[in-house]
C-alpha cells in the first residue's frame, strides 16, 4: 500500500480506505465471495485475481476556435 500510495500521491490510509470500499462493495454484490485467509491456507484453494487499472491519464483537448463568432458577424 506504501507504494501505491507513494506512486499517486496520496497517503496510505486513503488507499486502505479504498481496498476495504472495494472489498465491501464486491461482497454486497453477492456475485462474488472473498475467502478468509484461514480458509485459504487450510484449504488450499487456487486464487483467481483480476487486476483492473483505473489510472486516469490527462489527455490534450483541442483548442476552441473564434469561427463561431465570425460567421455571426457576417449575418444579416
Amino acid at each position: 500500500m506504501k507504494n501505491i500510495a507513494f506512486d499517486y500521491g496520496v497517503v496510505k490510509s486513503t488507499i486502505c480506505e479504498s481496498i476495504n470500499w472495494i472489498e465491501q462493495t464486491l461482497i454486497k454484490d453477492g456475485t462474488f465471495s472473498l475467502p478468509k485467509k484461514r480458509q485459504l491456507v487450510e484449504d488450499d484453494i487456487e486464487v483467481e485475481a483480476v487486476l483492473i487499472d483505473a489510472t486516469e491519464c490527462e489527455i490534450e483537448r483541442p483548442k476552441k476556435k473564434n469561427g463561431t463568432q465570425e460567421k455571426r458577424k457576417n449575418i444579416q
